[in-house]
Protein backbone atom coordinates (compact mmCIF):
# COMPACT_ATOMS: atom_id res chain seq x y z
CA UNK A 1 0.00 0.00 0.00
CA UNK A 2 2.80 2.79 1.01
CA UNK A 3 4.61 2.01 -2.25
CA UNK A 4 1.66 2.03 -4.29
CA UNK A 5 0.67 5.69 -2.46
CA UNK A 6 4.37 7.11 -3.31
CA UNK A 7 4.17 6.50 -7.21
CA UNK A 8 2.46 9.26 -9.31
CA UNK A 9 -0.06 7.19 -11.11
CA UNK A 10 -1.25 6.24 -7.66
CA UNK A 11 -1.47 10.20 -5.99
CA UNK A 12 -3.07 11.02 -9.53
CA UNK A 13 -5.67 8.29 -9.14
CA UNK A 14 -6.70 9.96 -6.17
CA UNK A 15 -6.96 13.05 -6.59
CA UNK A 16 -9.11 12.48 -9.48
CA UNK A 17 -11.45 9.87 -7.20
CA UNK A 18 -10.83 10.78 -3.89
CA UNK A 19 -13.49 13.82 -3.16
CA UNK A 20 -15.23 14.65 0.16
CA UNK A 21 -18.35 15.50 -1.95
CA UNK A 22 -19.94 14.11 -4.95
CA UNK A 23 -22.87 14.88 -7.48
CA UNK A 24 -26.56 13.29 -6.07
CA UNK A 25 -29.09 11.85 -8.16
CA UNK A 26 -32.45 12.74 -6.08
CA UNK A 27 -35.23 10.46 -7.65
CA UNK A 28 -38.42 11.22 -6.08
CA UNK A 29 -42.10 12.07 -6.65
CA UNK A 30 -42.71 14.69 -4.35
CA UNK A 31 -41.71 18.00 -4.48
CA UNK A 32 -41.28 19.09 -1.28
CA UNK A 33 -39.29 16.03 -0.04
CA UNK A 34 -36.93 16.38 -3.16
CA UNK A 35 -35.89 20.27 -2.34
CA UNK A 36 -35.70 19.60 1.75
CA UNK A 37 -33.26 16.50 0.55
CA UNK A 38 -31.41 18.86 -1.65
CA UNK A 39 -31.41 21.61 0.31
CA UNK A 40 -29.37 19.33 2.88
CA UNK A 41 -27.48 18.09 0.99
CA UNK A 42 -25.59 21.47 -1.04
CA UNK A 43 -25.13 22.92 2.73
CA UNK A 44 -23.04 19.75 2.81
CA UNK A 45 -20.88 20.57 0.00
CA UNK A 46 -22.78 17.77 -2.52
CA UNK A 47 -23.86 18.85 -5.78
CA UNK A 48 -27.38 17.65 -6.36
CA UNK A 49 -29.66 16.76 -9.31
CA UNK A 50 -33.70 16.27 -9.15
CA UNK A 51 -35.61 13.94 -11.30
CA UNK A 52 -39.23 13.38 -10.61
CA UNK A 53 -39.81 10.27 -12.71
CA UNK A 54 -37.29 7.69 -13.80
CA UNK A 55 -37.91 8.97 -17.16
CA UNK A 56 -36.05 12.32 -16.21
CA UNK A 57 -33.65 10.66 -14.44
CA UNK A 58 -32.57 8.43 -17.44
CA UNK A 59 -31.53 11.33 -18.68
CA UNK A 60 -29.36 12.48 -16.04
CA UNK A 61 -27.77 9.08 -16.14
CA UNK A 62 -26.67 9.82 -19.67
CA UNK A 63 -25.68 13.05 -19.87
CA UNK A 64 -24.08 13.76 -16.49
CA UNK A 65 -21.43 11.73 -13.70
CA UNK A 66 -23.43 10.60 -10.96
CA UNK A 67 -22.11 9.48 -8.20
CA UNK A 68 -24.75 8.08 -5.86
CA UNK A 69 -28.49 8.12 -6.65
CA UNK A 70 -31.05 8.13 -3.87
CA UNK A 71 -33.95 6.46 -5.28
CA UNK A 72 -37.73 6.10 -3.85
CA UNK A 73 -39.51 2.68 -4.32
CA UNK A 74 -42.72 4.25 -4.73
CA UNK A 75 -42.21 5.57 -7.96
CA UNK A 76 -45.60 6.48 -10.25
CA UNK A 77 -44.98 4.33 -13.53
CA UNK A 78 -42.02 2.54 -13.60
CA UNK A 79 -41.40 1.48 -9.24
CA UNK A 80 -37.82 2.20 -8.26
CA UNK A 81 -36.98 -0.96 -7.75
CA UNK A 82 -37.31 -1.65 -11.48
CA UNK A 83 -35.28 1.26 -12.66
CA UNK A 84 -32.69 0.16 -10.59
CA UNK A 85 -32.66 -3.32 -11.71
CA UNK A 86 -32.68 -1.35 -15.77
CA UNK A 87 -29.85 0.94 -14.80
CA UNK A 88 -27.69 -1.55 -12.51
CA UNK A 89 -25.81 -2.74 -14.94
CA UNK A 90 -25.35 -0.36 -16.97
CA UNK A 91 -24.05 2.18 -14.81
CA UNK A 92 -21.77 -0.12 -12.60
CA UNK A 93 -20.30 2.73 -10.67
CA UNK A 94 -22.91 4.54 -9.07
CA UNK A 95 -24.19 3.92 -6.18
CA UNK A 96 -27.73 3.35 -5.27
CA UNK A 97 -29.87 3.97 -1.51
CA UNK A 98 -33.12 3.21 -1.64
CA UNK A 99 -35.68 5.43 0.47
CA UNK A 100 -39.19 4.30 1.36
CA UNK A 101 -41.72 4.17 3.65
CA UNK A 102 -42.20 1.87 6.69
CA UNK A 103 -44.15 -0.87 4.85
CA UNK A 104 -41.72 -1.68 2.73
CA UNK A 105 -38.64 -2.96 4.44
CA UNK A 106 -38.79 -5.95 2.90
CA UNK A 107 -38.70 -4.34 -0.91
CA UNK A 108 -35.89 -2.18 0.41
CA UNK A 109 -34.16 -5.24 1.27
CA UNK A 110 -34.66 -6.85 -1.95
CA UNK A 111 -32.95 -3.52 -3.34
CA UNK A 112 -29.94 -4.32 -2.10
CA UNK A 113 -30.13 -7.97 -3.46
CA UNK A 114 -30.17 -6.23 -6.71
CA UNK A 115 -27.22 -3.82 -5.99
CA UNK A 116 -27.89 -1.17 -3.78
CA UNK A 117 -25.75 0.14 -0.93
CA UNK A 118 -27.93 0.48 1.41
CA UNK A 119 -31.50 2.44 2.10
CA UNK A 120 -33.20 4.99 4.34
CA UNK A 121 -36.74 4.47 6.05
CA UNK A 122 -38.92 7.60 5.77
CA UNK A 123 -39.31 9.97 7.20
CA UNK A 124 -35.64 10.31 8.54
CA UNK A 125 -33.16 12.97 9.81
CA UNK A 126 -30.32 15.15 7.43
CA UNK A 127 -27.94 13.60 9.85
CA UNK A 128 -29.01 10.51 9.12
CA UNK A 129 -28.72 11.19 5.62
CA UNK A 130 -25.33 12.11 5.50
CA UNK A 131 -24.22 9.64 7.60
CA UNK A 132 -25.15 6.58 5.40
CA UNK A 133 -24.41 8.64 2.29
CA UNK A 134 -20.74 9.37 3.47
CA UNK A 135 -20.60 5.53 4.46
CA UNK A 136 -21.90 4.54 1.14
CA UNK A 137 -19.24 7.15 -0.68
CA UNK A 138 -16.20 5.78 1.44
CA UNK A 139 -17.10 2.12 0.23
CA UNK A 140 -17.22 2.90 -3.42
CA UNK A 141 -14.04 4.80 -3.17
CA UNK A 142 -12.72 2.13 -1.16
CA UNK A 143 -13.80 -0.55 -3.96
CA UNK A 144 -12.41 1.74 -6.42
CA UNK A 145 -9.21 1.98 -4.87
CA UNK A 146 -9.12 -1.45 -4.52
CA UNK A 147 -10.27 -1.71 -8.17
CA UNK A 148 -7.04 0.15 -9.19
CA UNK A 149 -4.88 -2.10 -6.92
CA UNK A 150 -5.93 -4.98 -8.66
CA UNK A 151 -5.61 -3.72 -11.86
CA UNK A 152 -2.46 -2.63 -11.40
CA UNK A 153 -1.52 -5.70 -9.39
CA UNK A 154 -2.90 -8.13 -12.67
CA UNK A 155 -0.98 -5.66 -15.38
CA UNK A 156 2.66 -6.15 -13.35
CA UNK A 157 1.54 -9.62 -13.18
CA UNK A 158 1.36 -10.22 -17.17
CA UNK A 159 4.36 -8.25 -17.51
CA UNK A 160 6.24 -10.55 -14.85
CA UNK A 161 4.57 -13.52 -16.43
CA UNK A 162 5.66 -12.36 -20.37
CA UNK A 163 8.94 -11.66 -19.01
CA UNK A 164 9.67 -15.11 -17.70
CA UNK A 165 8.43 -16.92 -20.62
CA UNK A 166 10.90 -14.77 -22.93
CA UNK A 167 13.65 -16.00 -20.28
CA UNK A 168 12.50 -19.16 -20.69
CA UNK A 169 12.51 -19.11 -24.30
CA UNK A 170 15.99 -16.86 -24.13
CA UNK A 171 17.41 -20.34 -21.91
CA UNK A 172 16.07 -22.31 -24.36
CA UNK A 173 16.87 -21.11 -27.14
CA UNK A 174 20.69 -20.72 -25.66
CA UNK A 175 21.02 -24.03 -24.79
CA UNK A 176 20.07 -24.98 -28.94
CA UNK A 177 23.11 -22.65 -29.61
CA UNK A 178 25.40 -23.79 -26.84
CA UNK A 179 24.80 -27.91 -28.12
CA UNK A 180 25.43 -26.17 -31.96
CA UNK A 181 28.36 -24.96 -30.76
CA UNK A 182 29.55 -28.04 -29.38
CA UNK A 183 28.76 -29.69 -32.49
CA UNK A 184 30.82 -27.28 -34.79
CA UNK A 185 33.53 -27.65 -32.50
CA UNK A 186 33.56 -31.44 -32.99
CA UNK A 187 32.93 -31.24 -36.87
CA UNK A 188 35.70 -28.90 -36.87
CA UNK A 189 37.80 -31.36 -34.94
CA UNK A 190 37.21 -34.10 -37.16
CA UNK A 191 37.56 -31.85 -40.02
CA UNK A 192 41.17 -30.58 -38.80
CA UNK A 193 42.78 -33.81 -38.98
CA UNK A 194 42.56 -35.58 -42.01
CA UNK A 195 42.85 -32.41 -43.52
CA UNK A 196 46.39 -31.66 -42.03
CA UNK A 197 47.38 -35.12 -43.56
CA UNK A 198 46.11 -33.75 -47.00
CA UNK A 199 47.82 -30.36 -46.74
CA UNK A 200 51.26 -31.93 -45.81
CA UNK A 201 50.61 -34.56 -48.56
CA UNK A 202 50.14 -32.15 -51.30
CA UNK A 203 53.47 -30.19 -50.37
CA UNK A 204 55.29 -33.53 -50.54
CA UNK A 205 53.27 -34.06 -53.86
CA UNK A 206 54.00 -30.83 -54.68
CA UNK A 207 58.15 -31.29 -54.63
CA UNK A 208 58.04 -34.87 -55.94
CA UNK A 209 56.42 -33.71 -58.93
CA UNK A 210 58.90 -31.09 -59.28
CA UNK A 211 61.91 -33.77 -59.22
CA UNK A 212 59.72 -36.30 -61.72
CA UNK A 213 59.84 -33.43 -63.90
CA UNK A 214 63.76 -32.70 -63.45
CA UNK A 215 64.21 -36.29 -64.00
CA UNK A 216 62.76 -37.09 -66.95
CA UNK A 217 63.91 -33.76 -68.47
CA UNK A 218 67.55 -35.15 -67.27
CA UNK A 219 67.01 -39.12 -69.21
CA UNK A 220 65.95 -37.52 -72.56
CA UNK A 221 68.88 -35.13 -72.62
CA UNK A 222 71.36 -38.04 -71.28
CA UNK A 223 73.81 -39.17 -73.54
CA UNK A 224 73.23 -42.88 -72.38
CA UNK A 225 70.55 -43.16 -74.68
CA UNK A 226 70.93 -43.83 -78.56
CA UNK A 227 69.66 -41.44 -81.18
CA UNK A 228 67.01 -44.22 -81.34
CA UNK A 229 66.01 -44.76 -77.96
CA UNK A 230 65.75 -41.03 -77.64
CA UNK A 231 63.65 -40.97 -79.96
CA UNK A 232 61.54 -43.52 -78.94
CA UNK A 233 61.22 -42.18 -75.27
CA UNK A 234 60.20 -38.26 -76.63
CA UNK A 235 57.39 -39.89 -78.69
CA UNK A 236 55.90 -42.02 -76.30
CA UNK A 237 56.28 -38.85 -73.38
CA UNK A 238 54.36 -36.99 -76.64
CA UNK A 239 51.73 -40.20 -76.90
CA UNK A 240 51.16 -40.32 -73.24
CA UNK A 241 51.18 -35.94 -73.31
CA UNK A 242 53.53 -36.09 -70.46
CA UNK A 243 54.92 -32.20 -70.81
CA UNK A 244 51.52 -31.23 -70.83
CA UNK A 245 50.37 -33.23 -67.28
CA UNK A 246 53.78 -31.75 -65.98
CA UNK A 247 53.36 -28.20 -66.87
CA UNK A 248 49.41 -28.51 -65.21
CA UNK A 249 50.73 -30.28 -62.15
CA UNK A 250 52.18 -27.49 -60.48
CA UNK A 251 49.23 -25.41 -60.67
CA UNK A 252 46.45 -28.07 -59.88
CA UNK A 253 48.96 -29.25 -56.54
CA UNK A 254 48.77 -25.10 -56.04
CA UNK A 255 44.96 -24.58 -56.31
CA UNK A 256 44.43 -27.74 -54.29
CA UNK A 257 46.68 -26.01 -51.18
CA UNK A 258 44.83 -22.94 -52.17
CA UNK A 259 41.44 -24.31 -51.34
CA UNK A 260 43.21 -26.82 -48.24
CA UNK A 261 44.20 -23.24 -46.63
CA UNK A 262 40.45 -22.17 -46.67
CA UNK A 263 38.93 -25.20 -45.59
CA UNK A 264 41.95 -24.44 -42.92
CA UNK A 265 40.39 -20.96 -42.32
CA UNK A 266 36.96 -21.97 -42.04
CA UNK A 267 37.97 -24.70 -39.75
CA UNK A 268 40.01 -22.24 -37.47
CA UNK A 269 36.81 -19.86 -37.04
CA UNK A 270 34.34 -22.61 -36.29
CA UNK A 271 36.37 -23.36 -33.41
CA UNK A 272 37.10 -19.87 -32.42
CA UNK A 273 33.64 -18.85 -33.04
CA UNK A 274 32.72 -22.10 -30.77
CA UNK A 275 35.42 -21.43 -28.32
CA UNK A 276 33.53 -20.32 -24.95
CA UNK A 277 34.33 -17.02 -23.79
CA UNK A 278 36.24 -16.56 -20.46
CA UNK A 279 34.78 -14.52 -17.82
CA UNK A 280 37.35 -12.43 -17.98
CA UNK A 281 38.01 -9.35 -20.91
CA UNK A 282 40.94 -9.54 -22.81
CA UNK A 283 42.53 -7.52 -25.62
CA UNK A 284 40.47 -7.80 -29.02
CA UNK A 285 40.98 -6.65 -32.66
CA UNK A 286 37.81 -5.91 -33.79
CA UNK A 287 38.62 -6.39 -37.77
CA UNK A 288 39.74 -10.13 -36.95
CA UNK A 289 36.57 -10.51 -35.20
CA UNK A 290 34.63 -9.25 -38.40
CA UNK A 291 37.00 -11.81 -40.77
CA UNK A 292 35.87 -14.32 -38.63
CA UNK A 293 32.12 -13.65 -38.93
CA UNK A 294 32.46 -12.78 -42.81
CA UNK A 295 34.65 -16.62 -43.04
CA UNK A 296 31.29 -18.46 -40.70
CA UNK A 297 28.71 -16.89 -42.41
CA UNK A 298 29.88 -16.55 -46.10
CA UNK A 299 27.74 -19.93 -47.20
CA UNK A 300 24.33 -17.38 -46.37
CA UNK A 301 26.19 -14.87 -48.36
CA UNK A 302 28.23 -15.88 -51.54
CA UNK A 303 24.65 -16.54 -53.57
CA UNK A 304 23.13 -13.08 -53.17
CA UNK A 305 25.49 -10.34 -52.79
CA UNK A 306 29.09 -9.55 -52.61
CA UNK A 307 31.12 -8.19 -49.82
CA UNK A 308 32.78 -4.41 -49.95
CA UNK A 309 36.01 -4.69 -47.00
CA UNK A 310 37.16 -1.39 -46.04
CA UNK A 311 38.66 -2.22 -42.42
CA UNK A 312 40.88 0.75 -41.67
CA UNK A 313 43.89 -0.54 -39.25
CA UNK A 314 42.25 -0.58 -35.40
CA UNK A 315 44.00 -0.40 -31.84
CA UNK A 316 42.71 -3.11 -29.54
CA UNK A 317 39.92 -3.30 -27.25
CA UNK A 318 39.06 -5.06 -24.17
CA UNK A 319 36.60 -7.22 -24.75
CA UNK A 320 35.13 -10.56 -25.74
CA UNK A 321 36.15 -12.05 -28.79
CA UNK A 322 33.69 -14.57 -29.62
CA UNK A 323 30.74 -12.16 -28.41
CA UNK A 324 31.55 -9.74 -30.79
CA UNK A 325 31.92 -12.19 -33.63
CA UNK A 326 28.40 -13.37 -32.96
CA UNK A 327 26.99 -9.67 -33.06
CA UNK A 328 29.16 -9.23 -36.29
CA UNK A 329 27.67 -12.36 -37.65
CA UNK A 330 23.76 -12.04 -36.86
CA UNK A 331 24.17 -8.30 -38.69
CA UNK A 332 25.81 -9.86 -41.70
CA UNK A 333 23.31 -12.92 -41.95
CA UNK A 334 20.59 -10.35 -41.50
CA UNK A 335 22.04 -7.97 -44.47
CA UNK A 336 22.05 -11.24 -46.38
CA UNK A 337 18.53 -12.13 -46.10
CA UNK A 338 17.54 -8.80 -46.66
CA UNK A 339 18.77 -9.33 -50.34
CA UNK A 340 17.40 -11.47 -52.62
CA UNK A 341 20.51 -11.33 -55.49
CA UNK A 342 23.39 -9.15 -56.47
CA UNK A 343 23.46 -7.49 -53.47
CA UNK A 344 25.95 -5.49 -51.78
CA UNK A 345 27.34 -5.95 -48.38
CA UNK A 346 29.95 -3.06 -47.16
CA UNK A 347 32.02 -3.60 -43.72
CA UNK A 348 34.05 -0.48 -42.71
CA UNK A 349 35.76 0.41 -39.46
CA UNK A 350 37.57 3.37 -38.14
CA UNK A 351 38.52 5.28 -35.31
CA UNK A 352 35.93 8.15 -34.59
CA UNK A 353 36.21 10.63 -31.65
CA UNK A 354 37.55 7.89 -28.93
CA UNK A 355 35.30 4.98 -30.57
CA UNK A 356 35.80 1.79 -32.82
CA UNK A 357 33.02 2.61 -35.57
CA UNK A 358 32.02 -0.23 -37.29
CA UNK A 359 29.11 -0.04 -40.45
CA UNK A 360 27.59 -2.70 -41.59
CA UNK A 361 25.56 -1.89 -44.99
CA UNK A 362 23.41 -3.68 -47.73
CA UNK A 363 21.29 -2.74 -50.30
CA UNK A 364 18.39 -4.82 -49.26
CA UNK A 365 14.46 -4.63 -48.67
CA UNK A 366 15.08 -2.34 -45.74
CA UNK A 367 12.96 -2.68 -42.61
CA UNK A 368 9.98 -0.36 -41.99
CA UNK A 369 9.19 2.98 -40.30
CA UNK A 370 6.58 1.12 -37.52
CA UNK A 371 9.20 -1.95 -36.99
CA UNK A 372 12.29 -0.33 -36.36
CA UNK A 373 11.39 0.74 -32.85
CA UNK A 374 11.11 -3.19 -32.14
CA UNK A 375 13.80 -4.52 -34.05
CA UNK A 376 15.75 -5.00 -30.43
CA UNK A 377 12.98 -6.90 -28.83
CA UNK A 378 13.47 -10.14 -28.03
CA UNK A 379 11.28 -12.61 -30.32
CA UNK A 380 10.22 -9.83 -32.80
CA UNK A 381 10.81 -10.78 -36.42
CA UNK A 382 9.63 -9.90 -39.74
CA UNK A 383 11.05 -12.87 -41.13
CA UNK A 384 9.46 -16.09 -42.52
CA UNK A 385 8.80 -19.09 -40.57
CA UNK A 386 12.36 -21.24 -40.05
CA UNK A 387 14.31 -17.97 -41.18
CA UNK A 388 14.91 -16.65 -37.75
CA UNK A 389 14.11 -17.20 -33.97
CA UNK A 390 14.24 -12.67 -33.34
CA UNK A 391 16.86 -13.65 -30.98
CA UNK A 392 19.84 -11.67 -33.03
CA UNK A 393 18.92 -8.57 -32.63
CA UNK A 394 18.53 -8.70 -28.97
CA UNK A 395 21.14 -10.84 -28.56
CA UNK A 396 23.53 -8.52 -30.49
CA UNK A 397 22.61 -5.18 -28.74
CA UNK A 398 23.17 -7.03 -25.39
CA UNK A 399 26.73 -7.78 -26.18
CA UNK A 400 27.24 -4.21 -27.96
CA UNK A 401 26.32 -2.64 -24.43
CA UNK A 402 27.82 -4.91 -22.74
CA UNK A 403 30.87 -3.27 -24.20
CA UNK A 404 29.87 0.18 -23.66
CA UNK A 405 29.30 0.50 -26.55
CA UNK A 406 26.05 1.84 -29.22
CA UNK A 407 23.87 0.59 -31.94
CA UNK A 408 22.16 2.96 -34.62
CA UNK A 409 20.06 2.33 -37.26
CA UNK A 410 19.12 3.63 -40.42
CA UNK A 411 16.53 2.43 -42.85
CA UNK A 412 14.91 3.20 -45.70
CA UNK A 413 12.35 0.77 -47.83
CA UNK A 414 13.61 -1.10 -50.43
CA UNK A 415 16.85 0.98 -50.65
CA UNK A 416 18.85 -1.02 -47.52
CA UNK A 417 20.06 -1.02 -44.27
CA UNK A 418 22.58 0.61 -42.21
CA UNK A 419 24.01 -0.46 -38.32
CA UNK A 420 26.73 1.73 -37.37
CA UNK A 421 28.45 0.17 -34.07
CA UNK A 422 30.43 2.39 -31.57
CA UNK A 423 32.43 0.29 -29.25
CA UNK A 424 34.73 2.70 -26.82
CA UNK A 425 38.04 2.14 -26.59
CA UNK A 426 38.00 2.46 -23.39
CA UNK A 427 35.50 1.14 -20.45
CA UNK A 428 33.38 3.79 -19.96
CA UNK A 429 32.33 2.28 -16.07
CA UNK A 430 32.54 -0.93 -14.48
CA UNK A 431 29.31 -2.19 -15.38
CA UNK A 432 31.30 -2.75 -18.67
CA UNK A 433 33.65 -5.06 -19.92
Amino acid sequence: MNKMQNTGEFEAFRNAHRKKTGTILIVDDEDSYRKMISRILEQSGFQTLEAATTQEAMGFFKSCVIDVCLLDINMPGQSGDKFLKAVKHSYPDVAFIMSTGLGDVDMAARCQDLGAEDYLLKPFEGARLLIILNNVLERRRLAQDNKFYRTQMERKLKEQEEKLRHSHNLLVQQEKLAAIGQLAAGVAHEINNPLGFISSNLNTLQRYTGRISDFINRVLASDFLSPEQRLELQTLQTSMKIPAMLEDLPELVAETLDGTERINKIVQSLKSFSRMDDDRSQPVQVNDCLERAITVVWNEIKYVATVDKDLQDLPTIQGYPQQLSQAFMNLLVNAAHAITADGIIQVATAVVDENIQVVIKDNGCGIAAEHLPKIFDPFFTTKEAGKGTGLGMSITNDIIFKHGGTIDVHSVLQQGTTFTLSLPLTPRNSEHV
